[in-house]
């Protein structure tokens, strides 16, 4: 979960198609674009404490974000799906598989 921390994305996807040996596999793991263009990157909750949506900010622009991530300030690059799926096609990589996580062991009873 690194990725969205690097600017020049596209940059780093070359650079990993390069290095990989013939038929390699890049697996990665990254944190999705909607939670990077999230508003101070917290929930809006409810008068009684719930969480009730998570407020966007400039989805579309793909830029740096400051937040704060376990009680540090840091600053993340926000790119969109679309941009982090062509980065990948353009480099080179065939995808495989695309799967977003499911909230069902994480979820929050609302």
């Amino acid at each position: 979960m690194a990725l969205h921390y690097i600017e020049n994305k596209d940059e780093i996807f070359q650079k990993i198609h390069q290095t990989l040996k013939p038929d390699g596999v890049f697996l990665f793991n990254i944190e999705h674009p909607i939670f990077t263009s999230g508003v101070g990157q917290d929930w809006i909750y409810t008068n009684e404490g719930k969480p009730q949506y998570w407020l966007l900010d400039n989805y579309f622009y793909s830029e740096k974000r400051k937040t704060n991530f376990l009680g540090c300030d840091v600053t993340k690059q926000h790119h969109t799906l679309t941009q982090i799926l062509m980065g990948l096609l353009n480099s080179g990589f065939e995808l495989e598989v695309v799967e977003e996580a499911q909230h069902l062991h994480f979820a929050m009873k609302v």
